[in-house]
């Protein structure tokens, strides 16, 4: 995600995003809160919403590849 540039103040504001959106509709809110964390941090930091828009679809990808290959090693070990 640093190659994104995203920053880490980003990563640290959208994680307290995501718990406070966990806290208000669990489950669905942390998805919600982590990805409109970092959109509103890169669209006050960048100025536009062309610009921001790119950096989610960054982070959701890189969050959701670490969590395919967790879910792939929790298979093989339970198939062990």
């Amino acid at each position: 995600m640093r190659d994104a540039g995203i920053t880490r103040q980003t990563l640290l504001l959208s994680g307290r995003y995501g718990i406070a959106g966990f806290l208000l509709l669990p489950v669905r809110g942390a998805l919600l809160g982590f990805v409109g964390g970092i959109h509103g941090q890169e669209r006050h930091r960048l100025g536009s919403h062309g610009a921001a828009r790119v950096t989610p679809r960054t982070a959701m990808r890189a969050v959701g590849l670490s969590v395919l290959a967790e879910l792939l090693a929790c298979l093989l070990v339970a198939g062990a």
